[in-house]
């Protein structure tokens, strides 16, 4: 035990005198994954805000629309609705793996806005 725990000082010291001789402290790099995991945070809100206006916006679109449909409208209709429920899975999905990043970066973000801006589309052609 009292190897192991020699084993891990040393390391320590090496790993601190490694990062101190690049011009960085520990302390400095704790900072920096902090700032990090805040501005993460704030963009990953962002885009959950995002995506739960859409969906909140397709669900009233989908409550609202008429009943007045021939077969082939209905059909249509159908595929469309599919179509969206799909693309906001491949959203959800997209937004999962940014959970597993160290860093979100302004592209990841704005794929998703995109992304979401098309998924907006198809949800005004439901009413139409």
């Amino acid at each position: 035990m009292k190897n192991f725990l020699s084993l891990i000082a040393l390391t320590l010291i090496v790993f601190n005198t490694q990062v101190a001789a690049q011009g960085f402290s520990l302390e400095d790099e704790l900072r920096d994954y902090n700032q990090v995991g805040k501005i993460n945070a704030v963009m990953l809100n962002q885009i959950d805000d995002n995506i739960n206006a859409v969906k909140v916006n397709f669900d009233l679109e989908r409550e609202n629309a008429d009943g007045g449909f021939d077969h082939m409208e209905g059909k249509i209709l159908a595929a469309l609705i599919l179509t969206i429920e799909d693309q906001l899975d491949a959203v959800d999905e997209q937004r999962r793996l940014l959970d597993e990043k160290y860093e979100i970066l302004d592209a990841d973000k704005e794929a998703i806005d995109n992304r979401l801006q098309g998924i907006q589309i198809l949800i005004d052609e439901i009413n139409l």
